[in-house]
Parts: C-alpha cells; sequence; structure tokens
C-alpha cells in the first residue's frame, strides 16, 4: 500500500518536472525580442515551484494535523503551593476536578483553534476562583496548559440557609457541586446585611463578584487579625446583625458567647480602646474561660461590659 501512495507521488512529480522543463526551455527560444514572453514563462515557472511544493508538502502537514485532532484534550493547571510545603497545593481535590471540567467544556480537539482557549478562559473567571488567568495555552499532545492568580477562600458566608465560600475581597467562589464544606473547616460569617450579588436576568449568583454592603469584608478584615494569634482559635464566627445599625462587629466563640468586638479594624473608632487592647482583653477572657459562664461580652468601650443576665451555654 506504502509503495503504491509512493509511486502515485512520484508520478505527479514527474509530470510537474517536465512541465518545469519544457517550459524552461520555451523561455530560451523566445529570443531577444520576447521579454513579455520571458516574464509570462517566469510566472509560470513560479506557480509550477508552488505546486510542487503544495504537493511534496500537504501529506505530512495532513498526517501531523490529524494525529493533534485525533487527541482528545487533557488540562495541566499551574497549581498554587501550600505555605510549607512546595510540592503540595492547598486547592481541594473537588475543586481540582471542577476548575478542570469547566475548561474542557470549552476546548475542542481541534489543535488549530485558539477561539475555545479564549472561551475556557472566560469560564474558569466565570467560577471565581480566579483573579486573573494569565496562560490558556495548547502544547503537544493536546495538552492545554493553564497559568492563573488563585483567589484564596478564607471563610464560609451564611445567608438564607445556604452557605458561600469567599475570598479576601468578598468574592464568591463557586462550590463544587454535591461537595459543600466541612464544618469547624472554615470560619464563618453570619447575617451580613445584603445578599450575595446576582445576575439580573437569570438570578443565579454572579461568582468572583465581591458580596456587597462592605460587612463581609471587615469581616474579613477582622478574621485576619483573629487568625494571626494562635491563642485565639477558637474564635472562628463573626456575627454581623448589628454592622449596618451601628457599625459594630461580634466575635463568637465556640461555646456560644459574643464578644462585642466594636466597630471594624480601619474604620473611625471615636471612644473605643485601640485594637491591641481589644486584642489583649480577648485573651484574656478566653484564657479565663469567660465565654463559657456568660453569653455577652463588650470589649470595645473603655471599661468591659459583661451581660449576667443569660449564661453561656456549655457545649
Amino acid at each position: 500500500m506504502a509503495k503504491s501512495k509512493s509511486s502515485s507521488r512520484s508520478s505527479r512529480l514527474s509530470g510537474v518536472i517536465r512541465g518545469l522543463r519544457s517550459l524552461g526551455s520555451g523561455v530560451l527560444s523566445a529570443g531577444a525580442g520576447g521579454a513579455p514572453v520571458v516574464f509570462r514563462a517566469f510566472t509560470g515557472v513560479l506557480i509550477l515551484a508552488l505546486l510542487v511544493a503544495w504537493l511534496v508538502g500537504r501529506q505530512p502537514l495532513q498526517r501531523a494535523a490529524a494525529a493533534g485532532v485525533a487527541t482528545d484534550p487533557s488540562v495541566r493547571f499551574e497549581w498554587p503551593q501550600r505555605a510549607g510545603a512546595p510540592n503540595e497545593t492547598w486547592v481541594p481535590p473537588p475543586v481540582q476536578r471542577d476548575m478542570a471540567r469547566a475548561a474542557l467544556e470549552s476546548i475542542g480537539r481541534d489543535p488549530f483553534d485558539r477561539g475555545s482557549l479564549e472561551a475556557a478562559r472566560g469560564r474558569l473567571l466565570e467560577t471565581g476562583w480566579f483573579a486573573s488567568v494569565d496562560r490558556v495555552a495548547r502544547r503537544p499532545g493536546n495538552v492545554i496548559l493553564i497559568e492563573a492568580q488563585w483567589r484564596v477562600p478564607v471563610a464560609v458566608v451564611q445567608w438564607d440557609n445556604s452557605e458561600y465560600l469567599v475570598g479576601h475581597g468578598g468574592e464568591i467562589l463557586r462550590l463544587p457541586e454535591f461537595a459543600p464544606v466541612a464544618p469547624g473547616s472554615m470560619a464563618v460569617i453570619r447575617n451580613p446585611h445584603s445578599p450575595p450579588p446576582r445576575d439580573e436576568r437569570t438570578g443565579g449568583v454572579v461568582y468572583g463578584k465581591p458580596w456587597s454592603g462592605g460587612d463581609i469584608q471587615a469581616a474579613v478584615r477582622l478574621l485576619d487579625v483573629l487568625r494571626g494569634d494562635p491563642s485565639l482559635s477558637r474564635l472562628r464566627t463573626i456575627e454581623l446583625s448589628d454592622y449596618m445599625r451601628s457599625g459594630h462587629l461580634s466575635v463568637v466563640s465556640d461555646l456560644g458567647c459574643r464578644f462585642v468586638w466594636g466597630s471594624a479594624i480601619g474604620e473611625p473608632a471615636p471612644g473605643e480602646v485601640p485594637v491591641e487592647k481589644r486584642l489583649a482583653r480577648l485573651r484574656d477572657l478566653v484564657a479565663q474561660r469567660a465565654d463559657g459562664v456568660y453569653s455577652r461580652i463588650d470589649i470595645f468601650l473603655p471599661q468591659v461590659l459583661v451581660d449576667k443576665t443569660v449564661t453561656s451555654a456549655r457545649p
């Protein structure tokens, strides 16, 4: 079979070469007065030369293209690394699989289709997990290389019996279907003033868009400060029900006590003690397990106020 194809190809090339020779002899016999004929002959030679190149190169190009099309695309992410563990990523496996699916939904088998790569970039941005998608490139073997700037999840926001994962700027990150956040694995923000951002046309949540109102962002800043102190590791819930009325946030302990923090970090706080003073009070009260006795303790005023009318329920 291969020998037959080779003979056919050689036959075509021989015919083209004979044409070139005859055309070349015509040019030589045109004589001195045949400049227009020479020009026409030269054009013919050029066309025939291009035809030879096409016949010689067409089949290798077709074979290479067919090989690329025959391979289903796969995705390779440059995963962000876990701090202190350069060979590990903090991205959970369900999210890894969800991001790969999101990319592959738009990418076809055609190795020359760049439009599908741009579509994949858009699909990834729609998940909310990326501040930017810097590179979507096709590599040998139809491997799709993706480099991006990831958003780090910092808390779960509870709203209307649902939970939403958010990044540092309050952006909502899409959770994979049937893969909820494990209880106790993330800090919690309760009772924001506004609902999550939604698309006006479809009513669906707009992932990657910051939660409006500013209270989620204020809660995240407070959580960042609390995370920096290992002695306050039991304080992982921020209550926002008073924020729009008074500007105050509260920190809820694992025993249910509500420490009223006061004004958000970075906002004007007239009459309130400094942030470091409030943190010192929290350390002392948590160390004494006062949160197991009282239900509410105000720590932002010059004097600590304790609500003794209701006691905190121990687990």
